[in-house]
């Protein structure tokens, strides 16, 4: 995977979350044990890199659920005028081929060579489901499947796959606002006791070294830490909503 299409699917809440996550962790460990930054930054490095592939993940099956609702907009309306399913990929591919990225050029290649070679339409649906992978796909092809079955309309298919995909983006999309509100608050609210111990270390020095050099003190630090840890994950999930 090159760089620049790794980054091109990253947003700039998708930095601002990452960069709260490592600071939580970054200033809680010198707050909580007074030991340099750069100690833990190797474990913490890990852990960006796992948040960045996650976010990548998501946002990438994003774009290319918005691709696959631009491809069903086409393919429905040329199945509105009479043309076939297959003839309706060529003209799609005719008329857009030119605006594909690269790895999009080479995924619609192999369904544009499958209809060259004359495959059944459910080999070809098996097919589109490599170009669009993601599970709207699969559905949507086990949907038209169940309809060639049926000798169902197939405009119809296409027709209820788009109005249940957009009203899966609007929602999420809804969602996704929201999240990131409470995402931030989630943050400011765990660094809080951070920044309250520094302040206190800094006006204060001698106030808090016995909580940083007794054997007693730093059990009682590393138990607040982890507890402070654990409710950021707790959070975390109770806010985590998959759509």
């Amino acid at each position: 995977m090159k760089l620049e299409s790794f980054f091109k699917f990253l947003k700039a809440k998708d930095f601002m979350i990452i960069f709260f996550d490592s600071a939580f962790y970054i200033v809680g460990i010198y707050s909580f044990y007074n030991i340099p930054i750069l100690l833990p930054l190797p474990v913490i490095l890990i852990a960006i890199l796992m948040k960045f592939s996650k976010r990548y993940d998501r946002n990438y099956a994003t774009e290319i659920s918005y691709q696959l609702i631009e491809f069903l907009n086409y393919i429905n309306s040329n199945l509105s005028i009479g043309m076939s399913f297959e003839h309706a990929i060529l003209s799609y591919e005719k008329d857009r081929y030119s605006s594909f990225d690269n790895p999009m050029k080479i995924r619609f290649e192999k369904l544009i060579n499958a209809i060259k070679m004359g495959v059944s339409q459910e080999q070809l649906l098996n097919v589109l489901e490599t170009v669009f992978p993601i599970r709207d796909t699969k559905r949507f092809s086990s949907m038209l499947i169940q309809s060639m079955k049926t000798g169902a309309n197939q405009s119809y298919i296409v027709s209820i796959t788009l109005d249940k995909l957009y009203i899966k983006h609007k929602t999420e999309s809804e969602i996704q606002t929201i999240l990131y509100q409470k995402k931030t608050e989630q943050m400011i609210l765990c660094m809080a006791p951070m920044v309250i111990i520094l302040m206190i270390r800094n006006m204060s020095p001698d106030y808090l070294m016995p909580l940083y050099s007794d054997l007693l003190g730093r059990i009682i630090m590393t138990f607040s830490f982890s507890l402070l840890v654990v409710m950021k994950l707790v959070s975390k999930k109770i806010i985590q909503i998959e759509i």
